[in-house]
């Protein structure tokens, strides 16, 4: 969880991304994003997730999702997340997206781009969004060894070419 918490909506559903561990759909969700819910009987059940279709290799070369958390867009059903691949994933609440062929349940997903060869790339603390309202906003990000990123959102999906770059 890269040192924040769970995201939590309205209707009492909690999200959160899952790093490393294995996956088989049924009681293993490792490399997931994952929306749970509280029962009636004061348990905690699985309601959806999306599981990248390469999680094998993801957990294999420790490149796991759960490096990052995930954030909820105001005014939107949509949430984002990152991890330390350097992929973001724009899901939607409702449907998280399950496992499927290339990410396909995804909304979108895009790669936060190095500017140097020899940069990392890895998102491993958290983003950070600021909403200008009307579902549109800016998501914010410092990966491994690159300048602080931002990317605007207009109610849909992000520009995936930068809006702004700082300086390393």
């Amino acid at each position: 969880e890269g040192g924040r918490g769970v995201a939590a909506d309205t209707d009492g559903n909690v999200y959160a991304m899952v790093g490393n561990g294995e996956f088989d759909g049924v009681t293993n969700f490792g490399q997931a994003f994952v929306k749970l819910r509280w029962t009636s009987g004061g348990g905690i059940e699985l309601v959806d997730f999306l599981t990248p279709e390469n999680w094998q290799n993801l957990n294999n070369a420790d490149n796991d999702i759960g490096s990052s958390s995930p954030i909820l867009l105001e005014a939107t059903n949509l949430l984002v997340g990152g991890g330390k691949a350097g992929w973001l994933y724009l899901l939607n609440r409702t449907n998280l997206g399950r496992n499927s062929t290339a990410d396909a349940g995804a909304v979108q997903r895009f790669w936060n781009k190095p500017t140097k060869v020899s940069m990392l790339y890895s998102i491993k603390n958290n983003l950070a969004y600021y909403p200008r309202g009307g579902g549109y906003g800016t998501l914010y990000l410092w990966a491994e060894q690159m300048e602080m990123t931002a990317y605007s959102f207009d109610g849909r999906i992000f520009a995936t070419t930068p809006l702004a770059r700082g300086t390393t």
